[in-house]
């Protein structure tokens, strides 16, 4: 189903009428807020909301992303000064009042659903207020960006490098960004790097704007919603119907007068739907532990269907949902030996750790900026400060801790590089003599032979334990 932005609605769903397939009517109602939608990122949105498994695999890998932040540090080398001690302290608690942690979530996630991430940080660089004074995300589905604001009435113009950001372009709540030298307009995409994409006004763009992932997910999400639409419309038709048989044989067509047969043929008719209908209305009065007082002659009995031949659609929407997490990057974990989870929970790290870099190299900058500005740091200090980006799932700490003791074993690494790879900091002078100090005998290390046959065990998958295996191991 291909779908052009705005969708323009039905006129049977503006007025009502009711005509076309049941089922072609109920998709379109379900599918009634897309009308609303005037550019692609209105669509993007409503495919999150009508959609569970895309806007919760969405949610998870932006989760992950949140998770993969793990603070600010100031590299040394070695021992840390005064200066750098009091940078550390104060830039924590910056990080902090700036909700960067939070930050990392929603802009992960607005990168996974439009593409591209666009906010506006307004810095007060006098007064007591020093610093960043708020930071202000702009609605990716009003805005457009331009090299200059000649090229605001120009459809024609092609954007390359832009310089000037408009919020709800040529309308009377048109604003400009930046507005002055307070305010500097910073981009986060998710790949924008040689994509030709038109803008909202359909301008074309090289290496602006990004794809949304959502984009290659349309159909599958579309389709599935019409699945269950048709699904839900069957199994309404094919509920067990209460049949009412009411005895109409007291109205006969001689009783009715007219100067022709079909005008006593339609009184006779009419006389006949005012019956039933008074009939209908009067027992859905009726509560459903009441019982009916009906006339002699009336049957009430149930109808089901006597033949069912449609096939469950529950196979058909679970493929159109691991699609639909697949496309997303999500994978399920559980479902193979430690050595295939290994590899997907490895897959599934890439995409989330990619964002944090992009989402960290931005806000390192602005936090940075902001620290300059409000406490006059030097550039050469603010230099060593960093954000932390670190992402292990469970299941691969457990294998990078394996691979460092076997390094640890073969003596080929030194500390401070065994540190590296899970993460910590390089080793001050009082935590060297801390773990000089410790008994060797309290040590216990496990040698690269037995790190290795236990690392083979847990690539061979786990077979239940049943009694007759056990008596099978026990025999062995």
């Amino acid at each position: 189903m291909h779908l052009q932005w705005p969708i323009t609605r039905k006129k049977s769903l503006q007025t009502g009428v009711v005509s076309g397939p049941a089922a072609i009517q109920a998709l379109e109602s379900a599918l009634e807020p897309l009308s609303k939608a005037t550019n692609r990122y209105d669509a993007y949105r409503e495919f999150l909301r009508m959609d569970p498994e895309a806007n919760n695999a969405i949610n998870r890998l932006a989760l992950l992303v949140q998770f993969a932040f793990k603070g600010c540090t100031v590299a040394t080398g070695g021992k840390q000064s005064e200066e750098e001690i009091q940078l550390q302290k104060q830039a924590d608690a910056e990080i902090e009042a700036l909700d960067f942690r939070s930050r990392f979530f929603y802009i992960a996630r607005h990168l996974l659903r439009d593409g591209d991430e666009v906010f506006v940080v307004h810095y007060e660089k006098e007064g007591e207020s020093k610093g960043i004074a708020q930071i202000q995300p702009l609605p990716i589905s009003k805005l457009t960006a331009l090299e200059n604001l000649e090229q605001k009435s120009d459809t024609m113009a092609q954007i390359f490098h832009p310089e000037v950001w408009l919020l709800s372009e040529g309308t009377d709540k048109e604003q400009i960004f930046p507005a002055n030298d307070n305010q500097v307009v910073y981009q986060i995409s998710f790949s924008n790097e040689a994509e030709e994409i038109y803008d909202l006004k359909n301008r074309y763009t090289f290496g602006v704007w990004s794809e949304s992932p959502l984009e290659s997910l349309k159909s599958r999400i579309l389709w599935k919603q019409a699945i269950l639409i048709t699904d839900i419309l069957w199994r309404y038709r094919n509920v067990p119907r209460e049949v009412h048989e009411v005895d109409t044989s007291h109205i006969k067509l001689e009783q009715f007068s007219g100067d022709t047969v079909d005008q006593r043929m339609q009184a006779y008719q009419t006389a006949i739907q005012t019956y039933l209908r008074d009939y209908a209305k009067e027992i859905q009065k009726k509560k459903v532990d009441q019982g009916y007082v009906v006339t002699k002659g009336t049957k009430i009995y149930y109808t089901e269907p006597k033949r069912v031949a449609y096939t469950s659609p529950n196979d058909i929407i679970e493929q159109q949902n691991e699609s639909i997490r697949e496309g997303l990057g999500w994978y399920k974990i559980g479902r193979g030996t430690f050595a295939t989870e290994l590899v997907t929970a490895s897959y599934i790290v890439l995409l989330p750790d990619l964002l944090a870099y992009k989402i960290k190299k931005v806000l390192l900058r602005c936090l940075r900026e902001h620290l300059r500005l409000k406490y006059n740091y030097s550039m050469d200090l603010l230099d060593k400060l960093d954000l932390k980006i670190q992402l292990v799932l469970d299941i691969l700490r457990g294998e990078i801790v394996r691979q460092i003791a076997v390094l640890s074993a073969s003596k080929t690494h030194t500390k401070d590089e065994l540190r590296k790879k899970v993460g910590d900091e390089p080793l001050t002078e009082e935590q060297r003599k801390e773990i000089a100090s410790y008994e060797e005998s309290s040590q216990h290390i496990q040698s690269a032979l037995d790190i290795a046959a236990t690392a083979r065990r847990q690539i061979e998958p786990s077979d239940e334990i049943t009694p007759e295996s056990r008596r099978e191991k026990q025999s062995t």
